[in-house]
């Protein structure tokens, strides 16, 4: 079979020549990446900083958990939870 016919593999593909060369792929994968860890990086100031605690009603910790064990569902309002 030497007849002068190339094989399939020796012949250049139609979809190497479409395709993009390597490096260009690696440019755009390397590009998404770096967008994406902006992005990310970004929204960092979105989040809350430092300490999130307010002001308590209760003066220790076992004074809320006592005014906890008084809680009656649909009816006990804070209120009434520290005027006791």
């Amino acid at each position: 079979m030497s007849g002068g016919a190339t094989s399939p593999a020796a012949r250049p593909s139609t979809d190497d020549a479409l395709s993009p060369p390597l490096p260009a792929i690696m440019i755009v994968k390397r590009a998404r990446c770096l967008i994406a860890c902006l992005f990310l990086t970004g929204c960092a100031h979105l989040l809350p900083r430092g300490d999130s605690e307010g002001p308590s009603q209760f003066e220790s910790f076992e004074a809320a958990a006592a005014a906890f064990d008084r809680i009656v569902s649909h009816r006990t309002t804070v209120d009434g939870l520290i005027a006791r």
